[in-house]
């Protein structure tokens, strides 16, 4: 059994939803399956191994979720995919989408941003103080937010890149699918329930299972 709550203002549904859909149908999802589908126990075992797959695959759910958003707005969608666009029309406003699309790509960026932090303060390139303020200046980007999400993360050095790095590899595998003309739904799902295995073994597997 998982259980999980999200507890937020209506004003704030937009992050309640890019919430739900990193940690609901990125984390809990790869770790039910795994528990559920994976034949090697050891790799059912969550460890250090888990953080480039699983953080990996919610990274990627994101931006998945907008696209099909996206591609569903821009049809006719019927059913299920109608009452969904539908509930958020009536719970978000009818700007929904665009303040989604806001929200997602923010924190694609605050990720990027880990990923150079844990090498940059690491290697000693810069100090915190200094990398929030270059930071700031690239992006934007508020310099509270900034060091909230880095400072501290970092003392598990290569745990703050395994975000973008994972991510972006399942975003190329997920191409190379579609030009096998396989099921993109197929292929999430094995990626979801094989457990946690090393990065090699992890990414050895999909590609076999495109190659196959």
């Amino acid at each position: 059994t998982a259980l999980f709550y999200i507890t937020t203002a209506q004003i704030h549904g937009i992050d309640a939803l890019q919430a739900l859909i990193h940690e609901e149908y990125g984390h809990c999802v790869n770790y039910i399956n795994s528990a559920v589908r994976a034949e090697n126990f050891v790799e059912k075992i969550p460890s250090a191994l888990s953080i480039p797959v699983t953080e990996g695959i919610s990274f990627n759910r994101e931006k998945e979720f907008l696209s099909l958003c996206k591609e569903l707005t821009n049809s006719t969608p019927r059913g299920t995919d109608k009452d969904m666009l539908d509930y958020f029309d009536k719970i978000m406003g009818k700007d929904w989408l665009v303040a989604f699309e806001f929200e997602v790509m923010r924190w694609r960026i605050v990720r990027f941003l880990r990923a150079i932090y844990d090498v940059r303060v690491n290697i000693g390139m810069q100090s915190v103080p200094e990398f929030v303020m270059w930071a700031h200046t690239q992006t934007g980007l508020g310099k509270k937010l900034i060091y909230d999400q880095t400072f501290g993360l970092h003392t598990f050095a290569g745990y703050l890149p395994a975000y973008s790095i994972t991510g972006m590899m399942l975003e190329e595998l997920q191409h190379k699918v579609r030009e096998k003309a396989k099921s993109i739904r197929e292929f999430n799902t094995y990626a979801c329930s094989m457990g946690f295995p090393s990065r090699r073994i992890f990414d050895r597997r999909l590609d076999e299972w495109i190659k196959g």
